[in-house]
């Protein structure tokens, strides 16, 4: 700091962060409505977002606590929007609850408690399971869901609230085990940008097909028969669906379903999405990157359009590569661990590489770590209002994220690797007071974002190097790629903060009572010392 009061200030701030650090923390611990198990139950979830999707998602934000076995996402009528997420222990599962109730996913509040009942799979590991007769069950649930229907349709309201059952209502073994987590190509791209499956039935004018169905379970898919024009005497296996094509361009889903509501049996008409997901495609990609490249696009009016995206593609086949290279360096360094002519434990270095690059194969993964930290920097401190993010972060198009690709907001700009050569390109001195003024609004910024990120959410952005630093158009900051990031629990927030103090106030570098102070507090951090470690060793 400049001087003495400006230290003060510094330190009066973190101070204040720590105790709020820890009212959170106690805040996080409140009485939960059900015992403490493995499995949480987690309600007000978007159910318009493709199940795929969502449990992609929901796998990525709770992972991060522990080892998850299961994601089962409730796909019944009036039971939408709920989800069940088996963790391998209750440690794990109750440093997600504190960590994530009330997180904005998708733009709603997170409702987390814990199962009324453990999961049958973690019953049969500890030998607690008893068998139940699913068949009365699964009856009780279709009946209750149908009741909750009616009532929804006699009072006019179809919100989240009306549809969804309370945490203790719900019983796992009621769900009828379409769960577990989805293959990494479960969520693809048909024809017109949007991921598998089929959208809520909906007019469109204008069809060339439609999908009827006779059983309204949303989890199923429909294909056409092989061959075009296929008849009933193809080798196609009878089915609950029938598929129509070559309709007219007036045919509307009204006009379908009066044809056929004639027959019994019959649920529900479904209409897949028309049209295409951009108008502009730019072959020439922005950037490229060991993992994926990047190019502008123009989205069509059917997704938001036309507005300018970024659309990030990975590289085919660059998963198993990579990783198979970081495994065959983890093979090479392991016998080497203990040698004394190596500077540093690379076995170590790259076992967390490896670790870490797990991670950035997925984008859906990595949309909802941008989204997690927008919602976080967007509000205030406690959480009662909406305020403005000190930088700007793109915003995935929910509709047109797979694990493979991701859609988002474009920032016209240029990293800040390449700032001095556009300001010396617009004539402007890297020396000037308005190159000045930008510098320390730049560092503003950046100390917001990343002091909020750590010591409010423990959720920051892993990799800020200058590349993934934008200096847009307009003068603004703005903040990319956020395949590295990384969560801290509410105790290493604390130490942290209490780092950060001790740094500031520390009479000098080589003072023995500040290098003890600080050296503890790292230790505590989880750092380990190496008394014998070369001092001119490169940091890992």
């Amino acid at each position: 700091t400049s001087s003495t009061g400006d230290s003060t200030s510094g330190n009066g701030v973190i101070s204040q962060s720590i105790e709020q650090i820890k009212e959170e923390n106690d805040a996080a611990k409140q009485k939960t409505l059900n015992e403490p198990n493995a499995t949480l139950y987690v309600s007000n979830l978007d159910w318009s977002i493709k199940r795929p999707l969502l449990k992609r998602a929901l796998l990525s934000l709770f992972t991060r606590h522990g080892k998850v076995l299961e994601v089962i996402a409730l796909r019944r009528e009036g039971l939408r929007g709920q989800a069940f997420i088996i963790f391998e222990d209750v440690t794990s599962a109750t440093n997600a609850l504190n960590e994530e109730r009330s997180f904005n996913f998708f733009g709603k509040d997170l409702k987390v408690d814990y199962a009324r009942e453990k999961s049958d799979r973690i019953a049969k590991r500890d030998g607690t399971f008893i068998p139940k007769d699913r068949r009365s069950k699964q009856k009780k649930v279709v009946g209750n869901s149908r009741r909750e229907g009616v009532d929804m349709a006699n009072s006019g309201e179809f919100g989240m609230e009306e549809t969804t059952r309370g945490a203790t209502d719900v019983d796992m073994s009621e769900i009828d085990g379409g769960g577990g987590l989805p293959a990494p190509s479960s969520t693809q791209f048909d024809s017109s940008g949007s991921g598998s499956g089929f959208p809520p039935a909906s007019v469109v004018n204008g069809a060339d097909d439609a999908h009827i169905s006779s059983d309204s379970d949303p989890k199923s898919t429909v294909a056409p028969p092989s061959g075009a024009g296929a008849s009933s005497t193809s080798d196609t296996p009878p089915s609950k669906f029938l598929f129509a094509q070559n309709l007219p361009v007036e045919c509307t889903k009204m006009m379908i379903e009066m044809l056929f509501r004639q027959y019994s049996g019959f649920r529900e008409v479904r209409i897949p999405r028309q049209g295409l997901a951009f108008i502009e495609f730019d072959d020439e990609p922005l950037g490229s990157a060991t993992v994926a490249q990047v190019h502008r696009a123009v989205l069509s009016e059917k997704y938001g359009g036309p507005r300018e995206v970024a659309v990030k593609v990975q590289r085919p086949a660059i998963e198993s590569k990579l990783m198979g290279d970081i495994a065959n360096l983890i093979a090479i360094s392991k016998p080497l661990q203990e040698a004394e002519a190596l500077p540093l434990d690379y076995y170590t270095v790259f076992c967390e590489l490896e670790k870490q690059l797990g991670d950035e194969f997925d984008f859906v993964a990595e949309a909802v770590a941008m989204d997690r930290i927008y919602t976080a920097l967007t509000r205030s401190s406690d959480g009662s209002s909406v305020v403005d993010a000190p930088v700007t972060i793109p915003r995935p198009v929910t509709d047109l994220v797979c694990k493979r690709v991701l859609v988002m907001d474009y920032l016209k700009g240029v990293p800040l690797s390449r700032a001095q050569k556009e300001m010396e390109r617009r004539g402007i001195d890297p020396e000037s007071a308005e190159a000045r003024l930008f510098g320390k609004k730049l560092l503003k910024g950046l100390t917001e974002v990343f002091g909020r990120s750590i010591l409010e959410t423990g959720f920051f952005h892993a990799d800020p190097h200058p590349g993934n630093i934008f200096v847009l158009d307009d003068g603004s900051i703005g903040l990319i790629d956020f395949g590295q990031v990384k969560q801290i629990s509410g105790r290493s927030k604390e130490t942290l903060a209490k780092v950060m103090v001790a740094l500031d106030s520390r009479e000098s570098d080589t003072n023995p009572s500040d290098l003890k102070k600080i050296g503890d507090l790292a230790l505590e951090l989880g750092v380990e010392f190496k008394p014998d470690v070369k001092a001119e060793a490169p940091a890992a």
